[in-house]
């Protein structure tokens, strides 16, 4: 059907141009079109598309189409002779030109798919190469070196004359033409840099219709450069990718969109690195909370005990009172995470003591650390919930004695 429409519309622009063939012509134009829909559809049906476009197909149907279309002239002109003095001299030339020119036609758009398959292949590949090797790298903190990493990747990769990386306030990464003058760790002097975070935009000075001019150089062979913006946690623009060429060299339409497409997967990186410093810290905070937190049920417990103490032992009340100042001390200053051995059970100990002197002959305590494992580490306020614990649901449950034992051994 379509090819009959398109072959209808032909139709009629030859017959409002008139002469002896207007009408015969017309018919030719949308029995050529009927012949092509047809055949699309024949093609189409069996799942044979490639044959679509063959060149030997299109030659195929053009040399038909035109024979058809002489056949009709002869049928349908007139007077007859003219018809066929005109056939004999444009039969041959029509036939051989349509019939070559359909086939080079078929086979021009065949080789630019392949051109195409072939960059969209290698563009996909680099931009690939590019994700493998950037990954992770600025999750890990955007600072200068890692900006380095990344900045030096990407001028193997994109073949560019240069490439920079910026925060918000200063250069962070240059590699390429122009790395004597453009220094890392020196403020942003570029407008173009100032103009893509302030609006959250990219930006491209061509250098032709866009003039580009170093700030800090004036002899600066860079000569066009493409600022494409970073942004982090609600997408708020953390510094730049550049990526520059040098004058009288057009600028990579392939290199803009990778470069614009890599900087959103820094993007990606450098909030994923925001989030997990924010649920580290997070999860630090929790911790700290957790080691300052008192067991109210414990200090009002340990008071008693020390009422009780002091009125029949003020020696044992001085070292209960002792124990209880280092187990708070140890409870809320407790610096880094990790601990030694040593220390996690000089804390457990003085808690131990308090607990001990609560339930007097009902608690014995045994800790057998051997003195080669006393500087192992381990993470801070590991023991004494479990020790803890142990008292609450164990000891303080029962009638006869309790025994809390603490040992350490090596394995392997």
């Amino acid at each position: 059907s379509v090819g009959l429409l398109v072959g209808f519309t032909g139709g009629l622009h030859r017959y409002s141009l008139g002469g002896m063939t207007a009408f015969s012509c017309m018919v030719s134009t949308i029995v050529e079109g009927l012949i092509g829909g047809l055949v699309h559809r024949y093609y189409m049906k069996r799942g044979q598309i490639n044959k679509l476009f063959n060149p030997w197909t299109a030659a195929g149907v053009t040399f038909v189409a035109e024979l058809a279309q002489m056949a009709i002239i002869l049928l349908l002109a007139r007077p007859f002779n003219e018809a066929l003095n005109l056939v004999k001299d444009i039969a041959a030339p029509m036939i051989i030109a349509n019939t070559i020119g359909a086939a080079m036609f078929i086979r021009i758009l065949l080789d630019r798919r392949a051109i195409f398959e072939k960059y969209t292949s290698a563009f996909s590949a680099q931009a690939l190469k590019l994700a493998i090797s950037t990954d992770g790298v600025l999750r890990q903190g955007f600072n200068e070196t890692n900006s380095r990493q990344v900045a030096q990747v990407l001028y193997d990769e994109l073949n560019v004359a240069a490439v920079a990386i910026t925060d918000t306030e200063k250069l962070l990464a240059f590699i390429g033409v122009g790395a004597d003058h453009h220094l890392p760790g020196t403020p942003i002097a570029s407008r173009y840099s100032r103009q893509a975070i302030a609006h959250n935009e990219v930006v491209y000075a061509d250098g032709n219709e866009t003039p580009y001019c170093c700030s800090i150089n004036p002899h600066c062979k860079l000569g066009s450069t493409l600022v494409i913006p970073l942004t982090g946690e609600n997408k708020q623009v953390v510094g730049t990718i550049k990526l520059y060429e040098v004058k009288n060299r057009l600028f990579s339409s392939i290199n803009r969109t990778l470069g614009e497409g890599i900087a959103s997967l820094l993007s990606a990186q450098i909030l994923a690195g925001q989030f997990e410093r924010s649920k580290q810290s997070l999860l630090e905070t929790e911790v700290k909370l957790l080691h300052a937190q008192v067991n109210p049920h414990f200090l009002f417990n340990a008071l008693n005990t020390l009422q009780a103490v002091i009125r029949r032992d003020a020696e044992q009340a001085r070292h209960l009172v002792q124990n209880l100042s280092t187990f708070f001390r140890k409870n809320l200053k407790r610096p880094g995470e990790i601990a030694t051995l040593a220390a996690e059970i000089e804390h457990v100990n003085a808690y131990l003591q308090i607990e001990k002197a609560r339930f007097r002959e009902q608690l014995s305590v045994d800790i057998a650390i051997p003195d080669a494992l006393k500087q192992a580490s381990l993470p801070v306020f590991s023991l004494q919930p479990i020790v803890e614990n142990a008292i609450k649901h164990g000891t303080s449950q029962i009638f006869e004695q309790g025994k809390i034992t603490i040992s350490a051994r090596a394995e392997g």
